[in-house]
């Protein structure tokens, strides 16, 4: 069935721009209770679901969009009784939020709820064609403006979603259902239960057979493997020795026996590492820690320890052709310098939970044992034990022996360069001279010279792939820096507008129709040569400085120019925006410009000196890289035929 004018599915909607006003209507899949906001208001949560956004993605069936309303009066929030029910939605607005896409209330906004109990069948509807009005809550002029075509829509979506509703319902009361089925003991109260009421751990406690979907949880868990990512993150393998079939499944050696890291089948992040020594099955849950905990993780924490990890979010994560729950510890809103995940130590090793945890693992470590027994042909547990801590010292050399040959080949390939880069690397650091004017991101990031960054030696882009050395053509990184600009593509201001070329693969929102031009429009694109802002390095201080072309997408280019930059059009035909653009230009560059067109630069360069007025300044650069066609000039000389590029990001003209 068509949906009523006016309206657009909620797949639509997802995929809206961000601040675009939408009308949509949707069968309720989850609820949550009101709260209570840091600003006094209620603010209440739920999500709907309809037949487009169920079969837009795989995984969807049960998501839906999330929907928030805000109002200081609770008795105006949306009378949402039960999963199943309808609500018809005038005017909210899409955004984004830590990631997530959501539809908030706005003070236009009007809601009109259906309960489930008062949709009729479409068998049982024809009266309803009419002139009856179906039952609904809502502010009496909204329900008044229901038309008979939203009307027939809201009984077609109860009938579309009967079997989306019934499986939201399950899986809201299957965690209830399944304490309620096991056997009670004489009192009539769970031993778990029980210990849960007495945690030392706090009352989000949870084994990792409990957790699920959008749950803060506490756990006590056995850390099995660890690994710290460039900009000072960090991803704990975790485990309880509880099965969650929710989880990733780590597949035992006998049924996979190539198996490797989750995410990384080449290798590329980190040289050949030790194969997953197990457990194995839906028992390890992946957790990614930030500052602060990232950093405690980091210096404190070794694979083998017991840890508690507070205020975990469980999530289904969507990056995998095959969602599996995560957690994620983000800083503390209240108090960002907390660090929740600690050490358990052998004063705590009285607490029932964590002797529950070590019984669970050596019961399942004997099973293990007796299993690969078994299947190697071992004539008793003792000797599979002692085959498996062989295998595990043979591996520990076979580590160290890689470890020890990339850090000789490290040391060989800066020993020529390594003063001056370090040299170069301090200046950058204890620089204070920068442009005031210019703002960069990401200020956690320290910053490196040029010279690391176009890396010409390639030592941070070798990996271990099927345990050979290879040159990766690029990595996905980003980078801060301080440099100044030296030069500038194309050599006219007026050609750093163009036309803009159509994207076929992006969807128009309304407010895009609606706007859209039958001529084309411009955006930005240009690109700087950057210098680096340390001395110049080597004998006599003579050694040129290392420099970097960096484009600029639109999307870059409006960020560098700021918002009272206005959009780009014509250059030869907008002498005022040229002017504009002229002037914010020469905050970053200086006399750069003039010296460009008067080919001075090149002469004085000649003599030792470049005569620029401009001032170094802080600014991220992103590399990335570009497939090249078989046509292409070069193509042979790049590893596996990509080039790569940089990009300026994150950086702002105020």
């Amino acid at each position: 069935m068509a949906l009523p004018p006016g309206f657009v599915d909620l797949a639509t909607a997802y995929t809206a721009a961000v601040n675009t006003f939408v009308n949509i209507m949707g069968i309720v899949v989850d609820v949550m209770p009101p709260s209570m906001t840091k600003n006094n208001e209620h603010m209440f949560t739920f999500k709907l679901l309809d037949p487009a956004f169920r079969d837009s993605l795989p995984g969807n069936q049960l998501q839906g969009l999330t929907v928030r309303f805000f109002r200081s009066d609770p008795s105006k929030l949306p009378k949402i009784r039960d999963l199943g029910d309808a609500v018809l939605l005038r005017k909210v607005k899409m955004t984004k939020f830590s990631q997530q896409v959501l539809a908030i209330s706005n003070f236009q906004t009007e809601w009109q709820v259906f309960p489930a109990r008062s949709i009729p069948d479409p068998g049982y509807s024809i009266a309803f064609h009419g002139g009856d009005r179906l039952n609904s809550l809502g502010v009496p002029q909204d329900i008044e403006r229901l038309s008979l075509v939203e009307q027939a829509y809201v009984i077609h979506l109860k009938s579309e979603m009967g079997h989306s509703v019934q499986a939201a319902a399950a899986t809201a009361t299957g965690l209830s259902k399944k304490r309620e089925s096991s056997p009670l003991p004489k009192d009539g109260v769970p031993a778990a239960k029980k210990a849960r009421q007495a945690s030392a751990f706090g009352e989000k406690f949870m084994l990792v057979e409990e957790l699920r979907h959008k749950k803060f949880a506490n756990i006590c868990v056995q850390v099995v493997k660890k690994f710290s990512t460039q900009f000072g993150n960090c991803e704990l393998y975790v485990t309880d020795y509880t099965e969650n079939k929710d989880v990733f499944y780590y597949a035992p050696p006998e049924d996979d026996p190539d198996s490797t890291r989750d995410g990384d089948e080449f290798g590329y992040n980190q040289p050949q590492s030790k194969a997953w020594r197990g457990p194995w099955g839906h028992l390890v849950l992946k957790v990614t820690l930030v500052d602060p905990h990232a950093q405690f993780a980091n210096d404190s924490v070794s694979e083998g320890d017991f840890v508690l990890m507070q205020n975990v979010k469980i999530k289904v994560g969507t990056y995998s052709a095959n969602p599996h729950l995560e957690g994620d510890m983000w800083p503390d809103s209240w108090n960002p310098n907390r660090v929740q995940i600690s050490k358990l130590s052998k004063a705590q090793e009285h607490l029932l939970e964590l002797q529950e945890l070590k019984g669970r693992k050596k019961t399942y470590w004997k099973a293990r044992l007796a299993k690969e027994a078994q299947l190697k042909g071992h004539a008793t547990v003792e000797k599979a034990q002692k085959a498996r801590m062989k295998e595990k010292r043979a591996e520990k050399r076979q580590i160290k022996q890689q470890k020890k040959e990339a850090r000789q080949e490290k040391e060989a390939s800066h020993a020529n360069g390594r003063k001056d880069n370090d040299k170069a690397n301090d200046t950058i650091q204890k620089t204070g001279a920068t442009n005031p004017h210019i703002r960069c991101g990401n200020s956690e990031v320290p910053l490196i010279s040029l010279r690391n960054i176009i890396d010409p030696d390639n030592f941070r882009h070798k990996a271990r792939i099927d345990g050979q050395q290879t040159t990766l053509p690029f990595i996905n990184a980003k980078y801060r820096t301080q440099v100044r600009v030296v030069g500038f593509e194309p050599p006219n201001l007026e050609d750093f507008a163009v036309p803009a070329l159509p994207d076929p693969e992006r969807e128009l929102s309304p407010i895009d129709m609606e706007w859209t031009q039958a001529t084309p429009g411009y955006e930005w694109f240009f690109s700087l040569l950057l210098e680096d802002a340390g001395p110049r390095t080597g004998k006599a201080g003579g050694k040129e400085r290392e420099r970097l072309w960096v484009y600029l997408t639109h999307q870059d280019a409006q960020y560098l120019l700021g918002c009272d930059m206005d959009d780009p059009q014509d250059l030869r035909r907008s002498p005022s925006l040229l002017a504009k653009l002229r002037e914010k230009l020469y905050v970053l560059w200086g006399n750069l410009e003039e010296m460009q067109q008067s080919q001075q630069q090149q002469q004085q360069q000649q003599q030792g000196e470049d005569g620029l007025s401009n001032r170094a300044f802080e600014c991220c650069v992103l590399e990335y890289g570009v497939e090249m066609d078989e046509e292409d000039e070069g193509r042979e000389l790049v590893p596996w035929g990509w080039k790569r590029l940089f990009r300026l990001c994150g950086t702002t003209i105020l």
